[in-house]
């Protein structure tokens, strides 16, 4: 019997980018809550149970070395923010303690000790650790949650100071331009200093979830609550908020969008709860792409890598859908998309034996099948979110692209 091979005119094209991914890092921890890079490593912090850990990376995340530093403390709490100032002297922040207790090193991070930070009476209230920031070799700074305050040393932790000139906010921001040039937000809008922290003045007078300083401009994400049709919007400025534009983002009414990442092209990246949404320009057409396992609340630009962190840690890397070979219109159908319970593979006249493959975002492959006719598959196994597939004859790609699955 004469066997008939696929056919299909195969015109060449660019390359079809759908965005880039984000591959979710294995870890073995059920939240990694930090992450940073020191001495030419990456490291986390985060927990297992009721198990606390510090971990390094020395190959980009693909494996990690972890070091339980639950004896280090007797605090109970979650470590939720590390940085080191040098080379040798690190701090770790504990949430959940309600005491002044960290974990330090003086080793580069071999090992940790409990310590109870020197804070002048400047602080008023007991400050629950969000974020670490690094300003220079002696210089660092933590802020708290709800709390309205940061505290600052500029001894590498010798000793602290307090700040609390800002109202309340659940997810309080810094970004450390230069050793002068600080940006930070509260619930009644976006601030500037000049003079290292010592005076603020209000640059946004909005309330902000989530602000990225680039190179070239500054964007500001203001929640769906404080603005009219509860439509959240990106506020955005290359001339230090002299003017700026206001994106209403429509396709987001009501929606709680927290987070949101801009790469160096005009692509944009946002976040809400688990679900993560991409536009190639950055301001409107923004589709659903990935649904991660956990949601974040943290982003981080490390290595000149981003990544979503809090509890889960993704790092971003592509692209999603890549080929130069694009197929032949309408000889191949996959439909329906999104779908439910089963997906048809139809064929536009008659073929012979290919290959159909499909992937999920990690890139993991769930399904490898021949087919040489029109057929159905049943993937009522899988979970909803977003899957690729090709349909391929020999290394020729018939078709490629995501589906939506449904549930």
């Amino acid at each position: 019997m004469r066997i008939l091979y696929c056919l299909s005119v195969i015109v060449f094209a660019t390359c079809h980018c759908i965005g880039q991914h984000w591959i979710e890092l294995e870890t073995s921890l059920t939240f990694v809550t930090d992450i940073d890079s020191h001495n030419g490593q990456l490291f986390i912090v985060g927990s297992a149970g009721s198990l606390s850990y510090y971990g390094t990376s020395v190959d980009d995340g693909s494996s990690w070395n972890l070091l339980d530093i639950s004896d280090a403390t007797e605090v109970m709490g979650t470590p939720i923010c590390v940085g080191f100032f040098n080379d040798l002297e690190g701090t770790i922040g504990i949430k959940g303690s309600f005491t002044k207790d960290y974990l330090i090193t003086n080793d580069g991070g071999d090992t940790w000790a409990s310590t109870q930070l020197l804070v002048d009476t400047s602080c008023t209230n007991i400050l629950q650790p969000y974020d670490f920031y690094r300003v220079n070799d002696s210089v660092g700074l933590y802020n708290g949650f709800l709390s309205g305050q940061y505290m600052i040393t500029r001894n590498a932790g010798q000793s602290w100071s307090c700040s609390t000139q800002f109202s309340t906010s659940w997810t309080p921001q810094f970004h450390i331009l230069n050793d002068s040039v600080w940006y930070t937000k509260d619930n009644n809008g976006l601030y500037l200093s000049e003079d290292s922290g010592e005076s603020w003045e209000k640059v946004l007078d909005k309330e902000i979830t989530h602000f990225q300083v680039n190179d070239q401009d500054i964007i500001a994400l203001s929640t769906y609550y404080s603005e009219p049709n509860s439509t959240p919007v990106l506020y955005r400025t290359e001339n230090d908020w002299l003017t700026y534009d206001s994106i209403p983002l429509s396709d987001f009414n009501g929606k709680n969008v927290t987070l949101f990442v801009k790469t160096d092209s005009a692509e944009m990246y946002l976040i809400e709860s688990e679900n993560i949404y991409y536009s190639k320009n950055g301001t409107s057409d923004f589709q659903l792409v990935q649904i991660l396992e956990q949601a974040p609340f943290k982003t981080s630009y490390v290595n000149g890598d981003w990544f979503l962190s809090g509890r889960g840690l993704a790092r971003l890397n592509g692209p999603l859908v890549s080929s130069t070979q694009q197929p032949a219109l309408n000889n191949v159908r996959v439909f329906p998309n999104p779908a439910w319970d089963k997906i048809n593979i139809e064929f536009q006249e008659q073929q012979g034996r290919c290959t159909f493959q499909l992937y999920d975002i990690t890139g993991r492959q769930l399904i490898e099948t021949q087919i040489d006719r029109d057929q159905t598959l049943d993937i009522s196994n899988l979970t909803g979110g977003i899957y690729f597939y090709t349909v391929k004859n020999h290394d020729a790609i018939l078709l490629s692209d995501k589906l939506t699955v449904v549930k």
